[in-house]
C-alpha cells in the first residue's frame, strides 16, 4: 500500500523524526500515528460498542418496568367500543 506524501515540510519533518529515532520512515510514520491515536478519544463508537450499549439500555428498560408493575398502553385503553377516544 502507498501513502503519496505532498507536502514538502511534512515530508522534512518524516525524515526528521526517522533520523532521530533510528527508524525508518515507515516506522517513524506508525510510532507517532500509534502516540497520537493512544492520546486521542474515540469520538464514534464501534458496532459492537453501540449493540452492548443499546442491549444494556434495553435491560435496564425492562427491569425498571417489571419492578414497577407498569404496563403498555393498548388500543382498549385508548378507545372505547366505537374507535373513539376514550
Amino acid at each position: 500500500m502507498t501513502i503519496t506524501i505532498k507536502n514538502d515540510e511534512v515530508e522534512r519533518k518524516v525524515r526528521e523524526l526517522a533520523l532521530r529515532t533510528g527508524q525508518t520512515l515507515t516506522g517513524a510514520i506508525a510510532s507517532a500515528v500509534a502516540r497520537e491515536l493512544a492520546a486521542t478519544p474515540r469520538t464514534h463508537e464501534t458496532r459492537q460498542e453501540r449493540y452492548d450499549r443499546l442491549r444494556r439500555l434495553s435491560q435496564e428498560t425492562g427491569r425498571y418496568i417489571r419492578e414497577r408493575n407498569l404496563r403498555f398502553l393498548t388500543d382498549d385503553d385508548l378507545y372505547d367500543e366505537l374507535g373513539l377516544p376514550k
